[in-house]
């Protein structure tokens, strides 16, 4: 959890106030921690950061439908339309609505719609790490582990500049 809040919050930095964030949380029930709001509220962003935690089960199902759902709400034509999942890739098999067929099914009709899927795997699980890999196949995404502080640094913001108009 520490790897994955320094992560998103060396991506606050680069925000700017045509950029939206949103943050939803899921374990037995999804919950949005921040409805979507313009990159120049970085303290409230940050402060939302803060209070993440884990526990519970991973309905990362629903985290996912909550988070399309959002995006098409928030939609920007012509605009980075990006959800980052954040996972260890153990989603549990006992709350989740969808197989993993129509999750992937899902995830290519949204990318199909200019919705990016950029998965951030965080644990070791083979199964899980393939799983996300297949999600961010079909979200036209990239799938990106991180295993070391080093790769908090700067990976989630070289894959924000990859889908948008950020440049160095």
């Amino acid at each position: 959890m520490e790897m994955l809040k320094t992560s998103i919050k060396n991506l606050v930095g680069i925000l700017r106030e045509v950029d939206r964030v949103a943050i939803i949380t899921y374990n037995q029930q999804t919950n949005i921690v921040l409805e979507s709001i313009s990159g120049n509220n970085k303290t409230e962003i940050l402060n939302a950061i803060d209070s993440l935690k884990t526990g519970g089960l991973t309905n990362g199902v629903k985290g996912l439908t909550t988070a399309y759902e959002m995006l098409q709400y928030y939609y920007i034509p012509n605009g980075n339309n990006q959800i980052i999942l954040a996972t260890d890739g153990l989603f549990s098999k006992y709350n989740n609505e969808m197989t993993e067929n129509e999750l992937n099914k899902l995830v290519k009709k949204q990318s199909d719609a200019n919705m990016k899927l950029t998965v951030v795997g965080f644990g070791k699980d083979e199964t899980g790490k393939e799983l996300m890999e297949k999600l961010a196949k079909n979200g036209t995404g990239q799938y990106i582990q991180i295993s070391n502080e080093y790769m908090t640094r700067d990976v989630l913001i070289k894959e924000i500049k990859l889908n948008s108009e950020i440049k160095d």
